[in-house]
């Protein structure tokens, strides 16, 4: 009889980095950067739909630094007192001194 030679086979488990569920082998990581440094996480489409927002909420009405654009501006001939009362009377969260959060500026450019 002859012999059979034993072949190590290595099984790949990529696992979802949110919320540990297993993944198809054919999974590509997303890249996001945090504190100056990059990271590639593997995520299932819902997992990443819910690190995405909470990374919006986390960072909405934040400074963004690095980029050529500003973020939402106000539609004209609108100003920030204008979005402030209209966010106040529509049950939004604004601060009399900073910068209104993104979804508040696109709220308000959409009900004008």
């Amino acid at each position: 009889m002859a012999r059979q030679e034993i072949i190590q086979k290595p099984i790949v488990k990529v696992v979802d980095d949110y919320d540990g569920a297993d993944l198809p082998d054919h999974t590509k990581p997303v890249r996001y950067q945090f504190n100056g440094r990059t990271f590639d996480l593997y995520l299932s489409d819902a997992s990443r739909k819910a690190v995405d927002a909470f990374i919006e909420d986390l960072t909405d009405g934040a400074e963004q630094i690095g980029s050529s654009g500003r973020g939402d501006r106000i539609k004209a001939p609108h100003t920030i007192h204008d979005l402030r009362k209209w966010a106040r009377e529509n049950g939004h969260k604004v601060s009399p001194n900073r910068r209104a959060p993104g979804k508040v500026i696109r709220a308000f450019n959409d009900a004008h």
